[in-house]
């Protein structure tokens, strides 16, 4: 996967931030390197996180929520454990997920 401009600023900062997290550091996760796919959800109810991992999403639409929260376009999510990713009927979400170690 090839990200320029701000994708790339925004990506690095993430893995600068998962390496010194301190919820990282208290759950005892360890590193294994950083692995980026991009994914596609569709409507349905997925379980993500396990162990680690960052969501950024590059596309949205419709109502989809990670945990209690609407996700949006201009932020990105650390997700520690399981958490539920409800993609409403007719919504679509694509995200770079990044998990961070286990």
């Amino acid at each position: 996967m090839l990200v320029h401009g701000r994708g790339r600023e925004l990506i690095t900062k993430i893995e600068e931030l998962s390496l010194n997290n301190p919820t990282r550091k208290q759950r005892q996760l360890k590193s294994y390197g950083i692995r980026p796919a991009i994914q596609v959800f569709s409507p349905g109810v997925n379980i993500v996180g396990k162990p680690y991992m960052a969501v950024i999403p590059f596309y949205i639409k419709g109502k989809v929520t990670l945990g209690e929260e609407e996700i949006q376009l201009d932020r990105y999510y650390h997700v520690y454990g399981e958490s539920r990713l409800v993609i409403e009927d007719n919504a679509k979400l694509g995200i770079w997920g990044y998990k961070l170690g286990i």
